[in-house]
């Protein structure tokens, strides 16, 4: 595999973002989530793509990108922590990358990019064993939060993990 490297995001990626994080909610989540929805993100993602694009550079929230032969193969965000019971100052709000960079080192650079080595929050669905295990190899540990995800995904739960380094 060619080298990937990463760069901060601009507001031009957002396109390759939202194509990126259609295809990993495809590969990782089909098992939880019916099909028919994760088939309706593709139809939505024009308007993905512009409301990401309206919010891109909102204050204090840090994207990264990484980039392969000219396309985007990881993408990272993160902000301030959003819970009223926040103990850490930064969450990960996303974190993909494509299945082709596994292993290679990209998701620990991504994740260092956004959040640093310092105390950070996230949510990964519960039933995500790759992303979990990921994580905790970054030092981070399941609080015991726990929540369902909105709408017609009220049947997945998410898990809130945090590092407290």
């Amino acid at each position: 595999m060619s080298e990937w490297s990463i760069r901060p995001a601009t507001v031009d990626d957002m396109a390759g973002v939202t194509r990126l994080r259609i295809a990993g909610w495809r590969a990782a989540y089909s098992h939880v989530m019916q099909q028919s929805f994760l088939d309706r993100m593709e139809a939505l993602a024009e308007r993905e793509v512009a409301s990401r694009r309206a919010r891109f550079g909102e204050d204090d929230v840090i994207q990264w990108v990484g980039i392969l032969g000219g396309s985007i193969v990881g993408w990272a965000l993160s902000g301030p922590g959003r819970a009223e019971d926040a103990s850490t100052p930064r969450e990960l709000y996303a974190l993909y990358t494509d299945a082709a960079t596994h292993g290679s080192g990209l998701a620990t650079a991504l994740l260092h990019a956004v959040v640093g080595d310092g105390p950070a929050s996230l949510w990964v669905l519960e039933d995500n064993p790759r992303a979990r295990a990921f994580y905790s190899g970054q030092g981070f540990v399941a609080d015991g939060t726990r929540k369902m995800l909105d709408g017609e995904l009220s049947h997945v739960p998410e898990i809130r993990m945090v590092r407290h380094p």
